[in-house]
């Protein structure tokens, strides 16, 4: 069955959500979407949808949001020195009409990869994070099951409705294929015995 599920919340120093989906699929697979260090935890994410759900696919996208500390932004001392000193040696190439403002150049460095080191994964307390985010992941899979099971009632009803329907419509051609049946075999004589 088709399926969403969602839920968020707020834990000490994050906030996190879950967005569920899930589309029509004999066996169960599972795609994963979460920052570092979240995706390698794929496994421990399954056991928690096979509790849900035991067949179709099923997109799970995590957001995690962090409440940032000062220690959190860095700078890469080693990445801006090296980029300093092969900018230096670059701008000295330059003959001397060309050459524009060593310091307007070096401002751009903390734009290049590797200086300014981000925030990230490198906070992460999984065994701490883990309970609450299981607990998140658990509350948009019970949404989603009952999406699905409220989807497969429609569907069930829906069935129903064309079953009467289809009965009543026997019902009213019946009688006209006995007829028919007669005069066909009446006409085709023993033909319409060895058909």
């Amino acid at each position: 069955m088709t399926g969403y599920g969602d839920a968020h919340g707020l834990s000490g120093g994050f906030s996190y959500r879950f967005e569920v989906r899930s589309v029509n699929n004999r066996h169960l697979k599972l795609t994963l979407r979460a920052p570092e260090p979240y995706s390698l935890f794929e496994a421990e994410f399954e056991k928690v949808v096979r509790r849900f759900v035991r067949r179709g696919t099923v997109l799970i996208q995590m957001r995690l949001d962090r409440v940032s500390r000062p220690e959190d932004f860095r700078l890469n001392g080693t990445a801006l020195q090296s980029y300093l000193r092969q900018l230096r040696a670059a701008w000295e190439e330059l003959d001397g009409a060309n050459r524009v403002p060593l310091e307007a150049l070096a401002s751009h460095l903390l734009a290049l990869p590797g200086v300014c080191v981000e925030p990230g994964s490198a906070n992460a307390n999984v065994e701490e994070e883990w309970p609450v985010l299981e607990h998140g992941l658990s509350q948009a899979l019970t949404r989603l099951q009952r999406m699905r099971e409220d989807e497969g009632g429609r569907m069930a009803r829906e069935l129903e409705s064309h079953r009467e329907q289809i009965a009543g419509h026997l019902t009213d051609v019946a009688p006209g294929s006995r007829r028919w049946s007669r005069r066909t075999a009446t006409a085709c004589g023993s033909a319409y015995k060895d058909c």
